[in-house]
């Protein structure tokens, strides 16, 4: 049986108990985010190369920009159930390729080499060794390739919310670029995003404390996401919900380890 359904709204949710988790019924959220989803991968698709990995690709709401820009792409999630939404749920362009594994890079790296793009959207706030798994996709990576980071940003907004959706700790520009440049990438962009966001955020989860992420709340932002876009495309924000970072490995041996010189 499958362990999701598709109701009226047109995108899947996860099964009733599966559902009830929050990290799930963020995704389930997320998945009615297309402006949000389009607007992130803006950010870094100028990154992308032809080969990319998408580690922690959750119900595939980044999987679908990501094989438009790439000819094959690699998702895994060690979630069996987010896999088999996005397998549903995810069209695959002509002309591209997609794999998807249930896969814990962290224990088995089986397949996963000679990617020159490697994709990491939220993710690395939920590891306790974050320095280790940056070394393993370093090692994934062939020389010149990218690996692309987004994780929540600033510690004053941390909550109740981040527990329950499995966060370890929320970052900076500098702690960011930091743990990127200890595993020997060098720096091509290090960014905050979604600056605004940063007071709903504040004000629903930090204020109110509010335990789950919504669809309505989700398709309220949504409607705001254009012009919110079209602000941080013109002024690069001073801070943000987020922070986007692009690794690049070295192409040689010799090559130095450049540190992000826009690092706060």
């Amino acid at each position: 049986m499958d362990s999701h359904t598709e109701p009226e709204g047109g995108f899947y949710v996860l099964d009733r108990n599966h559902a009830r988790e929050p990290q799930s019924r963020a995704l389930e959220a997320l998945s009615v985010a297309s402006a949000y989803n389009d607007w992130i991968f803006s950010v870094f698709a100028e990154f992308i190369g032809d080969r990319a990995l998408e580690i922690g690709c959750g119900t595939g709401n980044l999987t679908r920009p990501l094989l438009e820009k790439a000819k094959e792409v690699t998702a895994i999630d060690i979630d069996a159930a987010y896999l088999r939404v996005l397998s549903r749920t995810v069209r695959v362009p002509q002309g591209r390729a997609l794999t998807v594994r249930n896969q814990n890079f962290l224990e088995d790296m089986t397949n996963l080499a000679g990617f020159d793009s490697i994709v990491l959207i939220n993710v690395l706030e939920h590891l306790a060794e974050p320095e280790e798994a940056l070394r393993r996709i370093y090692a994934a990576l062939v020389p010149g390739g990218r690996v692309i980071v987004l994780v929540p940003a600033f510690n004053f907004l941390f909550s109740r919310f981040d527990e329950l959706i499995g966060h370890h700790r929320r970052y900076t520009l500098r702690a960011l670029a930091s743990e990127l440049t200890s595993a020997g990438f060098s720096i091509k962009k290090n960014v905050y995003f979604n600056f605004f966001g940063m007071a709903g955020w504040w004000w629903r989860f930090c204020v109110f404390k509010k335990e789950c992420l919504t669809t309505h709340a989700v398709r309220f932002f949504e409607t705001l996401t254009p012009s919110l876009r079209a602000v941080e495309s013109a002024v690069r924000p001073p801070a943000g919900l987020s922070v986007i970072a692009v690794g690049e490995k070295p192409l040689g041996e010799g090559a130095g380890i450049a540190r992000a010189d826009n690092s706060a």
